[in-house]
């Protein structure tokens, strides 16, 4: 054959050189004078653009940032300690600066990025991530373009203590929402999740497939354990470059599939976030924390609105549910110092000031300077309705964009911690825009909470009572294939490492 399948792509590229150049040389002195300025750039820009691709120049301007960025970095990489939290985000920046250079200009090599990323995390092993923002040009250029569906998908984190309750979030979503997104289950290792509870998820609903942790990363070396700090290194090794990444005791109320193109917040940044409650005891600790790591760096618009930086509320972020975009360099980079906010040693220092991996996301973005989005409403409630004002439950509500009851954390089940009894939905509530004298949060024990404040909405003016009603039904099959095939539930209070 006198043109195999690899010199054929090499033909037509000389050819539109070839082209390019006798339009150059024969038809463009005439053209160039008949013709305005801004096509005469274009044109000029069209021609350059296919010699560098021809010949493999790359953009000497985007090659130049790329230099500047691994020249800094190559000085600045070493060692670090939570303490040096700020001069780690700052060497995620020029991180950051190289990944969108070689994300922009294919012609650049991305080894030395990779290199330098392992050189700063050894547990990181770019190459062999399913996906990274800057690599997926190159492996799949030739690979029949994915279906829209396969680009976001949902990583929910499973352990043995909680492989019912992500049970109920998968079935549901299938079965109460329709929903057909591809969902990953994240877990470290068969002893954190034994084989026939791995089969019993992928029986439980289509398109649903593991993601063992200890295939992408050094779990010993680490200090991986199960609990929260695995949810980012999920987030990082799933194969999903838009990610919504739950908690396994999330249940949701509307169907997620097409938060990426809904959430207008989301579709800007690349990351959506939802607010705690708004309680105002405790105050201070995690801002008097912050403080001083933000002393030379300008607080963002989204900081400056936060009711923790105000000093007018204990936490911030609520991250049973954490939307983001690893297509974007800013975003990827602010998840890698996520995950090294949640590793070994670091861990430890990390949940001293927050509780566990909640506000580590919004974190990493701010220091990074990566632009992020809150939803304005605080975390809401849903339950029964107590003295006509006040609801009650173990559950959190959390709203979309236009204040819809999207999601709900700590399952359905009364007290997930004690029993299997679920529980009793007729009123929800949505959280405070401001506080204080917005509304009232109260501690009855220690799971149960009041909010009492915006007017309680039943759940049947909004259509709820029917979702809810199949969900709780739903669940109880759940519950029920579960024990049928001799799986049996721990029901206690964990520990988190």
């Amino acid at each position: 054959m006198l043109l195999g399948p690899l010199s054929i792509p090499r033909l037509c590229s000389s050819v539109a050189v070839y082209l390019v150049l006798l339009y150059m040389l024969v038809l463009f002195p005439t053209w160039l004078a008949t013709s305005s300025s801004a096509a005469v750039g274009f044109v000029g820009n069209v021609a350059v653009v296919t010699f560098r691709s021809v010949f493999g120049i790359p953009d000497p301007r985007v090659q130049e940032r790329a230099g500047a960025a691994r020249r800094e970095l190559e000085e600045e990489i070493g060692p670090a300690q939570f303490s040096d939290l700020a001069d780690m985000a700052d060497r995620m920046k020029a991180f950051i600066k190289l990944a969108t250079a070689v994300q922009m200009e294919p012609l650049l090599d991305e080894q030395p990025l990779e290199d330098l990323l392992r050189q700063q995390f050894p547990w990181l092993n770019a190459s062999q991530l399913e996906y990274t923002p800057w690599s997926r040009h190159r492996r799949r250029q030739h690979a029949p373009p994915s279906p829209p569906a396969e680009t976001t998908g949902m990583v929910i984190c499973v352990g043995r203590k909680n492989a019912v309750l992500a049970g109920h979030l998968i079935h549901t979503l299938r079965n109460v929402l329709n929903s057909t997104l591809p969902i990953e289950f994240a877990y470290l290792g068969n002893d954190d999740l034994p084989a026939e509870a791995q089969e019993l998820l992928m029986a439980i609903a289509t398109d649903v497939s593991p993601l063992d942790l200890t295939r992408a990363f050094p779990a010993h070396s680490l200090g991986l354990e199960s609990g929260w700090g695995l949810k980012p290194f999920a987030l990082l090794a799933s194969r999903y470059q838009r990610v919504i990444l739950a908690d396994a005791d999330v249940i949701f109320m509307q169907k997620p599939d097409d938060i990426f193109e809904t959430q207008p917040g989301l579709a800007e940044t690349g990351t959506l976030f939802w607010h705690d409650r708004a309680i105002d005891f405790l105050v201070g600790s995690l801002r008097d924390w912050l403080q001083p790591i933000m002393e030379h760096r300008r607080p963002s618009a989204m900081l400056q609105k936060s009711l923790m930086w105000t000093d007018d509320a204990r936490m911030e972020m609520e991250a049973g549910v954490v939307c983001m975009d690893k297509g974007r360099a800013g975003v990827f980079m602010s998840a890698v110092l996520t995950a090294w906010m949640n590793s070994g040693d670091i861990r430890q220092d990390t949940y001293h000031y927050m509780w566990g991996d909640k506000e580590t996301y919004w974190i990493a973005a701010e220091l990074t300077s990566t632009p992020y989005h809150f939803l304005s409403d605080y975390a809401g409630t849903i339950g029964e309705l107590h003295n006509g004002t006040t609801v009650c439950s173990t559950q959190v509500a959390h709203t979309d964009s236009t204040g819809q009851l999207l999601w709900i954390n700590s399952s359905v089940r009364r007290d997930k911690y004690v029993s299997r009894e679920l529980g009793k939905f007729t009123h929800w509530q949505r959280g405070m825009y401001t506080f204080p004298g917005n509304g009232t949060w109260e501690n009855i024990d220690e799971t149960v909470w009041c909010l009492t404040g915006h007017a309680p909405i039943p759940m049947n003016e909004t259509g709820l009572d029917g979702v809810i009603k199949d969900v709780l039904r739903e669940v109880n099959r759940v519950d029920g294939f579960f024990d049928l095939r001799g799986w049996t539930e721990r029901i206690d209070r964990p520990s988190y490492g």
